[in-house]
């Protein structure tokens, strides 16, 4: 179901120009349709922007440190203090996955997907595909009926083709595609910006569980 620019903005109590400039931002998913925008009805669900996102090495500081993973390497003095203080702030923010998810929200370009859900299972298995999120057992979330994941950008035309996957505002697949190399196991810290991206009580209090650990 998608609603018009105009109900999205009375929803979110903000103004169309407001709406218009989340979607030329790719904040909020639309696409057009007989000359005007239409907003999938799940991105209303979505959490604002709390945070600008923090640059790529930032970023990837920061998924290396919550995952226990040498994190410093490239990084000047003021950036590791300030990557200390940022690592500080998410312990102890009252919306950790919110916080999350605002600084992390550039680490994949996303691509929502259906497919035919007897596919679902032997999809979770292909190699091209590196499961996170809901699909992570260390995330402490089991949906059999959802796949969420990395792929890299180079196998998704192939990937669809083989799945006979098509783009859907209501999917129930949701790759990330990069542009680099991936490995087994993915660090925790994307998993737990994965679980944060959901905006669900369940997922927000396994991001809490992971930090806490730390």
């Amino acid at each position: 179901m998608d609603m018009s620019v105009a109900e999205f903005a009375n929803q979110r109590g903000v103004s169309d120009r407001r709406v218009l400039e989340l979607i030329r931002n790719g904040d909020v998913r639309a696409r057009r349709s007989g000359g005007r925008w239409l907003i999938g009805v799940q991105e209303i669900n979505k959490r604002g922007q709390l945070r600008r996102p923090l640059s790529p090495k930032m970023a990837h500081a920061l998924i290396a440190l919550l995952s226990n993973w040498s994190w410093q390497e490239g990084l000047d003095p003021v950036q590791k203090h300030r990557m200390r203080r940022h690592f500080a702030e998410l312990k102890n923010h009252k919306y950790p996955s919110w916080l999350l998810s605002s600084w992390l929200r550039k680490r994949g370009e996303v691509i929502q997907l259906k497919a035919n859900p007897a596919d679902l299972l032997e999809l979770q298995l292909d190699d091209r595909i590196f499961l996170s999120g809901v699909n992570d057992p260390r995330g402490g979330v089991a949906a059999g009926d959802f796949v969420e994941g990395y792929i890299e950008k180079k196998f998704i035309s192939q990937f669809k083709r083989d799945y006979l996957l098509v783009e859907s505002d209501a999917p129930n697949v949701l790759l990330r595609m990069v542009n680099f190399e991936l490995e087994r196991p993915l660090p925790i810290g994307l998993v737990m910006a994965d679980l944060a991206d959901h905006n669900r009580p369940r997922e927000d209090s396994q991001v809490a569980r992971l930090l806490k650990a730390l």
